[in-house]
């Protein structure tokens, strides 16, 4: 038995209404018209469902009446819906690449099919030429299932896990036991143990080694190779405090133990191969020192952006932008010295072999070049790049160094119209923004950085936008506002409401981005919210009232200056307020300039009294015009002073 059901939109009370009551003419014709419409829409629904009209019901729901009708519908067996329906399932299972074999196409050739229903084999009906059975192969030998019920059970006798969340525990569980005698690095553990969770039946960890020789090669190269291999994990030598011989690799799970020595001698012969070429590659570049001209003038055919160039040109404006950021810092010629060295040669690594071979250690294998140059002034250089090459920094002229890279790179796109969207980012221009913040967060709550705490975002861009052709249309303004949304996305995924964060970056003091203080600003105005609440509230609604007072004074064309007469102030509420406000503005300098911002949002909470008093006696739009504009002088300076570090107006502070 089923129901269909049709919303009426109410028409049957209107018309019943209509039927009962004594209405004139042109009403009594409007219901007529509304009865004839049900009656239609009624007929139509009874046709659609196979009833006759006066076998329909109304019946009273949440959403309004509706019409209804009940439809018997003959039961059929599972078994025969089982047949006609699971070809076309079977048939229409989405692949991004098929395969053909005589008249078929599916992901993989089909040699048998297992239908069971209980312990009833569904053979009326077939597909891919083949008639269903109730016997299914794991590793060469045929298993008869009776009941579907024990399908999963004797699949796990046989050897094969049917379940992923089975696999991914057996997995992780033969991880840990060959990993137990040392410690393990993982390379990329979440997606190979999900790639290996895909493509096993029965997944196994298996432990090799390769020769100690090739240790000497950068760990990033080894790492790199053993997980182009499909290898889980590589053993960390803790007292060389280094990469050990041994890795961990993940099979299928042989059905004869003494199948695990072949396959592991395969393993090893892979990665050995991988490993001796990658050898050679390494030993290669060596013999072209990294600083070496030869490889700066190759960057000229190498091309970065057709607008811009290539990577020679590149190389350019980092290194100009790099040299203006360490005398905007300060650093001691020494220093300067080994960023100028650094940033010519940071991209002389995508010349050599071995980053031709596996482009991932774009990058990453510089420094270790630099390392072994013979022909560089500093050693210093290397620390740099490697460095650099993290996605947060960790010493001042790594910092530099990426800063001028990757603010090259974000100007660059945005100058040439590669902006990311909401939708598409080919670029990774928004992971690269993020490090941007990321680093510049960092430095401002690192001790042994606070490098660029006094430098906001603007002006670095401005620093690194310096050597660009003039002929492009600056990027700047489109770039701060991404920037912009970027920090407000991770300052609400950090748990700043937005309201919150409106209120921050609307501030006169964060327009030019100062990262780290604005973040040090979003911590202290949250702490604040714990035990402050009320004046904060208080203050907040004092300042909206203020602010429409002077926007309405404004509007009516009152000229006021932010010059405060104290010889007008003659209600002790106002003395009062501009007294506080003097104090205020002395200690808001103060906290400033030691980024006290906890400091800087506790006196102004601490404001709200004095506030509540002045518009509790004090009448603001006075009949004496020398009386109302000082007062409204009085409002503009305490808006002036609030707004450069919150703007309570984007806040919805509820207790």
């Amino acid at each position: 038995m089923a129901r269909a059901v049709q919303q009426t939109d109410n028409v049957h009370k209107r018309c019943l209404t209509a039927a009962a009551g004594t209405h004139d003419g042109q009403k009594l014709a409007f219901f007529n018209a509304q009865i004839n419409l049900v009656q239609r829409q009624g007929c139509c629904f009874a046709k659609a469902k196979n009833v006759r009209p006066d076998q329909l019901t109304i019946e009273t729901t949440p959403k309004g009446p509706q019409l209804a009708a009940e439809i018997s519908i003959p039961a059929v067996q599972i078994e025969k819906i089982l047949q006609a329906e699971m070809p076309g399932l079977v048939l229409g299972i989405p692949f991004p690449k098929t395969m053909r074999w005589e008249q078929w196409r599916f992901a993989r050739p089909v040699r048998g099919v297992m239908a069971l229903w209980n312990n009833k084999v569904l053979s009326a009906w077939r597909i891919f030429g083949l008639t269903p059975s109730n016997k299914t192969a794991v590793a060469g030998k045929t298993i008869t299932i009776n009941k579907a019920s024990e399908y999963e059970s004797k699949l796990k006798t046989a050897g094969l896990l049917l379940e992923p969340d089975n696999r991914w525990a057996h997995l992780e569980k033969s991880l840990g036991r060959e990993a137990k005698p040392g410690r393990f690095e993982s390379i990329n553990k979440d997606g190979l143990l999900m790639e290996s969770v895909d493509l096993t039946e029965c997944p196994q960890a298996l432990r090799g080694a390769f020769r100690e020789e090739y240790l000497a090669l950068p760990p990033e190269v080894i790492l790199a190779i053993l997980g182009k291999s499909k290898v889980f994990g590589v053993a960390l030598d803790e007292a060389a405090a280094g990469l050990a011989n041994k890795f961990l690799a993940v099979i299928e799970r042989p059905l004869k133990k003494e199948a695990v020595k072949n396959i592991r001698d395969g393993y090893e012969r892979l990665v050995e191969s991988r490993l001796f070429d990658a050898k050679f590659f390494w030993e290669h570049d060596l013999k072209v020192p990294l600083s070496s001209p030869e490889r700066a003038d190759k960057l000229c055919g190498i091309i970065w952006s057709k607008e811009l160039g290539s990577v020679a040109d590149k190389v350019q404006r980092v290194l100009a932008a790099a040299e203006r950021l360490a005398a905007r810092f300060r650093l001691s010629p020494q220093d300067g010295r080994v960023i100028s060295q650094a940033a010519r040669d940071y991209k002389n690594d995508l010349t050599t072999t071995l980053v031709g071979e596996y482009p991932d250690l774009a990058g990453k294998v510089g420094a270790y070049y630099a390392e072994k140059d013979p022909l560089s002034d500093t050693r210093s250089a290397s620390v740099v790049l490697r460095d650099a090459a993290r996605s947060v920094p960790r010493t001042r002229l790594g910092l530099i160094l990426a800063l001028a890279d990757r603010l090259d790179t974000l100007l660059a796109q945005f100058a040439t119209g590669n902006k990311p969207t909401a939708g598409e980012d080919p670029m990774g221009l928004k992971k690269l923004a993020d490090s941007v913040l990321g680093a510049l967060r960092k430095d401002g709550s690192s001790p042994q950085l606070k490098l660029a705490a006094d430098c906001p975002l603007e002006e670095l861009l401005g620093i690194c936008w310096e050597p660009f052709p003039k002929t492009l249309t600056d990027p700047r303004p489109d770039l701060m506002d991404y920037f912009r949304g970027r920090l407000a996305q991770e300052l609400g995924a950090d748990g700043f409401a937005k309201d919150r964060v409106e209120a921050l970056l609307a501030a006169k003091r964060f327009a030019p981005c100062p990262v780290a203080e604005i973040w040090a600003a979003a911590g202290a105005f949250k702490t604040l919210e714990g035990g402050r609440w009320q004046s904060l509230e208080s203050m907040s609604n004092a300042f909206k009232r203020a602010a429409n007072i002077l926007r309405q004074a404004q509007q009516a064309g009152l000229e006021f200056n932010g010059y405060v007469d104290s010889s007008l102030l003659h209600m002790p509420a106002e003395a009062e307020l501009w007294k506080s406000l003097q104090l205020l503005a002395r200690d808001m300098e103060s906290c400033l300039s030691r980024h006290a911002y906890d400091e800087a949002y506790e006196k102004l909470a601490g404001l709200s009294p004095a506030l509540a008093r002045f518009f509790e006696d004090v009448l603001v739009m006075a009949e004496d015009e020398r009386l109302k504009k000082n007062r409204l002088a009085l409002l503009a300076r305490l808006r002036a002073l609030v707004l450069d570090i919150i703007d309570p107006s984007k806040l919805t502070l509820k207790g």
